[in-house]
């Protein structure tokens, strides 16, 4: 009987340093190499990103080319690894965690080569990853403001965004999800902690680990938006779909406000995705989730104190207060991004 050789399915979840680790497979992959750990290319969008391509296509997603390598493509190039174990990195296929056709088919592909699945996941504690999450659809055309988004997911346990893009914050559904395709005792889950590398490699194996400055060298970091430009981006995304324009175009209009330079020092506030009073009904709201999580898989995700929860409430409140002096600023950036939507 063949010995199956080991596929890592990293699978995100979203917000929890998958940059950072896809920065790090792709710029150390001949040291993963070394220690008997291949990197496919297959499937990534460049060079340093993960296999983004592999889960667009498995997802329907509109942003799928099969010019950058399809499922197929990157079967056969694991069939022609030699090594013991490889690796497939991609925070997007979390979204199939509720169509187990399609992972079952994502299972059944990688048996034929060869490989036996493990999963992969690391997991945010929710109250603080809703105020990440927030930050990062907004730059994707969301135009809720944040307590209606926060209200939304606590509501729901998670958020459906373009109909495909699918985030579940109840993580018991997330990982009983894929562990009814891949059996339980292949999801392996963690904690999201900085740095992430470093956790991420002690799964691997410390072996990987002993290469001199593996665990930092690809360090990278999504830096939080300041609230001048969370506020313009949510006006700016409401204006758009008004307008009916489109994607390609809008995008171009977010991307001005992101990289603008603030004309004022002191407006490099970060409180508005934080800071939400909602905070407080989210920790009741993630209680079972989060305890099932350190029944079944060890991971224990403790929500922020009441206090701190109630000063973030004061601080988002000053924030809002603070944002009215500042519309001159906020008009700016809108100003400028329209300009860059309606230029092409």
């Amino acid at each position: 009987m063949t010995t199956l050789k080991t596929l890592y399915l990293h699978i995100g979840t979203h917000k929890t340093g998958t940059t950072a680790i896809q920065r790090l497979l792709a710029t150390r992959s001949a040291a993963f190499a070394r220690g008997g750990l291949f990197v496919p290319r297959t499937g990534r969008v460049d060079e340093v990103s993960g296999h983004h391509n592999i889960a667009w296509q498995l997802n329907d997603d509109a942003r799928y080319r099969p010019a950058l390598g399809t499922l197929e493509g990157l079967c056969e190039e694991l069939k022609a690894s030699s090594y013991p174990a490889a690796i497939v990195s991609s925070e997007d296929f979390e979204y199939l965690y509720c169509d187990e056709p399609t992972l079952q088919g994502l299972k059944s592909a990688f048996e034929a080569c060869g490989y036996q699945v493990e999963v992969l996941a690391f997991l945010r504690e929710q109250t603080e990853m809703i105020g990440s999450l927030y930050q990062e659809l907004l730059k994707h055309g969301l135009d809720m403001n944040y307590d209606v988004f926060t209200y939304a997911v606590i509501r729901h346990g998670g958020f459906v965004m373009h109909d495909r893009w699918r985030y579940c914050l109840s993580y018991e559904r997330l990982v009983a999800g894929f562990g009814a395709v891949f059996g339980g005792a292949h999801v392996h889950c963690r904690r999201y902690e900085r740095p992430v590398q470093q956790t991420f490699l002690e799964i691997l194996g410390r072996p990987l680990a002993s290469e001199a400055g593996l665990a930092s060298a690809a360090g990278w970091v999504n830096k939080a938006l300041p609230d001048v430009k969370i506020q313009a981006l949510r006006r700016y995304n409401a204006w758009v779909s008004r307008k009916g324009i489109a994607e390609s175009r809008a995008s171009l209009g977010r991307r001005s406000i992101i990289d603008a330079e603030l004309p004022y020092r002191g407006q490099e506030v970060h409180a508005l995705d934080v800071a939400s009073p909602l905070g407080l009904c989210g920790v009741l709201r993630w209680r079972r989730t989060n305890r099932w999580l350190l029944r079944k898989k060890g991971v224990r995700l403790d929500p922020p104190p009441p206090r701190r929860l109630l000063r973030n409430a004061i601080r988002g409140a000053r924030a809002r207060l603070a944002l009215r002096r500042q519309w001159r600023t906020v008009s700016w950036l809108m100003d400028s991004a329209r300009t860059a939507a309606c230029s092409r």
